[in-house]
């Protein structure tokens, strides 16, 4: 039974599948630590949006931001903060510091080599709590999408 209407497809050559599948897996594997990046530039965002009134205008000291990082593996902010003179201050002494756990609610042990390589450690607890200082300077750089990077090059 042989239907001579019915073509196979074109398939790629395996070279070209091969490759495409290395690409697929890197973009897989890249990703945890990419939502990492972007939640940094989230929390860089919702300091300046705290200490300027929303109107990211005006005087914005802010250097470090305190972040918690859990034995269990979890992420939390302290709404501390450190200025560019090295003082320590409270964001929750100027505004509410709520939908900053939105945002560190995204990163933990999963996501470690997205967000850390921003931080500095600043102590570790005795319950294990290890407390980084998140830079507000580097995290509010948002990072370049890799897909954006891909497409500018096949147009090119």
């Amino acid at each position: 039974m042989n239907d001579s209407s019915f073509t196979s497809s074109a398939l790629p050559e395996a070279s070209a599948l091969y490759h495409a599948r290395l690409a697929a897996y890197r973009t897989r594997t890249a990703a945890p630590n990419r939502l990492a990046r972007v939640m940094c530039t989230h929390l860089a965002a919702a300091v300046c949006d705290i200490l300027t009134g929303s109107t990211f205008q005006g005087p914005f000291d802010a250097r470090w931001l305190e972040l918690a990082f859990f034995p269990s593996g979890s992420v939390a902010v302290s709404g501390r903060y450190w200025t560019h003179a090295g003082e320590c201050r409270d964001l929750n002494d100027v505004g509410d510091t709520y939908g900053m756990g939105e945002w560190a609610d995204e990163l933990g042990a999963w996501n470690f080599g997205g967000w850390r390589p921003l931080c500095t450690i600043r102590a570790v607890q005795e319950d294990g709590v290890f407390i980084y200082g998140l830079d507000l300077v580097r995290a509010a750089e948002l990072p370049q999408d890799p897909s954006e990077s891909a497409e500018v090059a096949e147009r090119s």
